[in-house]
C-alpha cells in the first residue's frame, strides 16, 4: 500500500512513469471487472479508458491513495453498470428474422444451428446462469483469480477488503456454490451419462 500512495503522489506531481506503473500494477484488476460484466469488445475498452480518465480527473481529489485498487474496483463497476443500463433497452423492428438489443441486430437463424455448438452455447449460458446466483463477492474474487494477466494475492486483498489468508478459503466456499447449482449439477450429471 505505501508503495502505490508513493506512486500516487508522484503521479500527482506529473511522473508520468509513476503514472504507468499503477495502470501496469491495476491492469488485471480493472479488467477482471470489466469482463465481468460481459460487454462486446468495443464497449469493454471504452469503459477501461473511461476509467483511466476518471483517475486522471480524480487523481488530486483521492483521500486513501494506498486503498487505490478499491477506488479503482468500485470506479469500474459504476461506469459498467452505467453501461449496461443505458444498453438495457430492447427495440424491436418489423424485420422478423432480427431482434435488435441495444440497437444492434441479432440474426435469429444462426441461434438455431444444430450439434455441437448449440449444446456449448447451452453449457455457456447455464454455467453463467449459474455464476449469476453466486453473490457479488464470490463473483468478483473468482473473476479476479482467474485474471489473465494475474492479479496478486495482495491486490484482491485490497480490493475485496479481505485479508490475504481468506482468499482460499472463500474460493473454495465459492466454488462448492457453484457446483452446487442446479445448472452445475445438470451439466456434470450429462457428462457423467455420456
Amino acid at each position: 500500500m505505501e508503495d502505490v500512495a508513493r506512486l500516487v503522489e508522484a503521479a500527482r506531481q506529473g511522473d508520468a512513469a509513476a503514472w504507468r506503473a499503477l495502470v501496469d500494477g491495476h491492469t488485471g484488476l480493472v479488467w477482471s471487472i470489466v469482463r465481468g460484466y460481459r460487454l462486446d469488445h468495443e464497449t469493454a475498452r471504452d469503459v477501461y479508458q473511461t476509467v483511466w480518465l476518471r483517475l486522471a480527473e480524480h487523481l488530486d481529489r483521492i483521500r486513501e491513495p494506498g486503498r487505490l485498487a478499491g477506488w479503482l474496483g468500485q470506479t469500474t463497476r459504476n461506469e459498467c453498470v452505467g453501461v449496461v443500463r443505458q444498453r438495457s433497452r430492447i427495440v424491436l423492428t418489423d424485420e422478423p428474422e432480427h431482434v435488435r438489443a441495444g440497437g444492434e441486430p441479432v440474426d435469429l437463424a444462426a441461434w438455431a444451428e444444430p450439434g455441437s455448438r448449440l449444446e456449448r452455447d447451452e453449457t455457456r449460458a447455464a454455467v453463467a446462469a449459474a455464476f449469476d446466483r453466486l453473490g457479488e463477492r464470490c463473483q468478483e474474487l473468482l473473476r479476479l483469480l482467474v485474471c489473465d494477466p494475474p492479479v496478486s494475492y495482495e491486490l484482491i486483498s485490497e480490493s475485496l477488503g479481505i485479508p490475504v489468508g481468506s482468499i482460499g478459503p472463500t474460493r473454495a466456499r465459492c466454488l462448492q456454490t457453484l457446483r452446487s447449482t442446479p445448472e452445475i449439477s445438470r451439466i456434470s450429471a450429462g457428462l457423467r451419462s455420456s
